[in-house]
């Protein structure tokens, strides 16, 4: 319906254009709100279109008439949040930059631009913040987070923003290991949302998001009863939104039913765990029917119940569970290896415990630090001679590289110890790489550990 309405005042603005050229702004205004509303409802093809012609025109015009400028910035930070939901990270960075550096000139002639620039500094924080350039993003969240604590003290109608840039900062600090910041950010947002929404339910969701986010922050440093705690009021408010409207909210109760159950999961309540895992998984399985980008999560909360079944020594449902999770590592290729290694255990295969830890290996190329020693000595212990021999010189090469601990939390390049940065930078190509193409996974594991080796010798 509202669709149609936009449309509608689109065709308006078009035919009056075309009759006189000074409607040419009015008309990419429209285009923009009709990108807006397809970006909304994650039309982000039709999205797109809408607002690269919106910015032609506004382009044009500011040539002509300066009042174009905000108009021409507005679109610049939507083409930003398009690129960035569509990991064209160099296309976002350069919208957000020249939005920035407009608003910049804004805000010194026109105080009143001062929460519009401290937007884009906050999206472009959050860019940062998804290519683990952290140093950066907290820059630019902190930067966001002084302009909005000065507005909000003149106008409350700043507080939301202020907390929604304290939980970036709180996600920010925990994925950096500075947990107590990052539970002292949350728990300041939690309490501005919580008293926001007695005003206006609408901030009803920003309290259950920034509640599940530092229950996964508890979760993370191994405090389940807390974890728990945050969990099931976030579950509470999701339970209440999904009544009202289900097809909204129905993905994001779901995943608070899935953290619910791995923090039990983790306390030994299998039952409970299970029950939630189960729901959780129900309303995923409807919701991959209807869009294939629920694939990633239906995969997540399978492994989760593999899991569970194997720990409570039910293996024929555990297979099930996690052979299905494999199903979907096209989706979802960092929990590749971990279905794989459960699945190497029930079967006590040692050939899938060396394609685990190849898996694991792998990934180091996306970025995560998985230690596949486990794995290989599985292989060394209860491989044959050949497979035994293979994990041997896997191992060896492996623990001549480590030389110091390694360091599996989220990668910050400037806290890595000498080994993790050395793989973090031969991984992300500052070093040659070995010519030759493996042909399958488990020699993929091999050529990369004689990269490692390269790397640091």
């Amino acid at each position: 319906e509202a669709e149609g309405y936009f449309k509608e005042a689109l065709e308006v603005r078009r035919r009056l254009k075309e009759k006189d050229t000074a409607y040419e702004p009015a008309y990419g205004i429209s285009l923009h709100s009709l990108g807006l509303l397809y970006y909304a409802t994650d039309k982000l093809g039709k999205s797109e279109g809408y607002y690269l012609e919106a910015l032609e025109i506004f382009r044009e015009y500011r040539e002509k008439n300066s009042a174009c400028e905000p108009y021409y910035a507005v679109v610049l930070n939507s083409l930003g949040s398009l690129y960035h939901c569509l990991n064209m990270f160099d296309e976002a960075e350069k919208y957000f930059r020249e939005a920035v550096d407009i608003y910049e000139e804004l805000k010194r002639k026109d105080p009143s631009h001062d929460s519009y620039y401290a937007m884009v500094l906050h999206n472009l924080g959050g860019l940062y913040y998804s290519i683990n350039t952290f140093d950066e993003a907290e820059k630019y969240f902190r930067e966001a987070l002084d302009i909005y604590e000065e507005l909000k003290r003149k106008d409350s109608i700043h507080e939301p923003h202020y907390a929604t840039t304290l939980g970036s900062l709180a996600t920010l600090y925990r994925a950096t290991a500075r947990f107590d910041e990052a539970e002292e950010y949350f728990k300041e947002a939690i309490e501005i949302f919580k008293q926001l929404r007695e005003k206006d339910p609408s901030y009803e969701q920003n309290y259950a998001v920034t509640l599940h986010e530092l229950g996964n922050l508890y979760y993370s440093i191994d405090a389940f009863d807390e974890a728990e705690v945050c969990y099931n009021e976030a579950f509470k408010v999701y339970k209440r939104l999904r009544e009202e409207h289900p097809s909204v909210y129905e993905p994001d109760y779901a995943t608070v039913l899935h953290s619910l159950g791995n923090a039990l999961y983790k306390k030994d309540r299998f039952d409970e765990a299970e029950k939630y895992f189960r729901e959780a998984l129900d309303i995923y399985e409807e919701l991959k029917k209807k869009d294939s980008v629920h694939e990633s999560q239906y995969a997540t909360i399978l492994y989760s119940l593999g899991e569970l079944y194997f720990v409570t020594a039910r293996f024929d449902e555990a297979e099930e569970c996690l052979e299905g999770s494999l199903k979907y590592s096209h989706r979802l290729p960092d929990l590749g290896y971990l279905p794989q290694r459960t699945l190497a255990m029930i079967r006590n295969s040692p050939e899938m415990f060396l394609v685990s830890a190849a898996i694991a290996v792998s990934n180091i190329k996306k970025g995560e630090l998985i230690n596949p020693f486990f794995d290989l000595q599985t292989v060394i212990e209860f491989g044959d001679e050949k497979l035994k021999n293979e994990a041997m010189v896997a191992l060896a090469a492996f623990e001549k590289l480590v030389g110091v601990e390694i360091d599996l939390s989220p990668i910050n390049p400037t806290q890595l110890s000498e080994f993790p940065l050395a793989v973090y930078k031969c991984m992300n190509g500052e070093k040659t790489k070995v010519e030759k193409q493996p042909e399958n996974v488990v020699e993929e594991m091999f050529w990369l550990f004689l990269e490692y080796l390269d790397c640091i010798n």
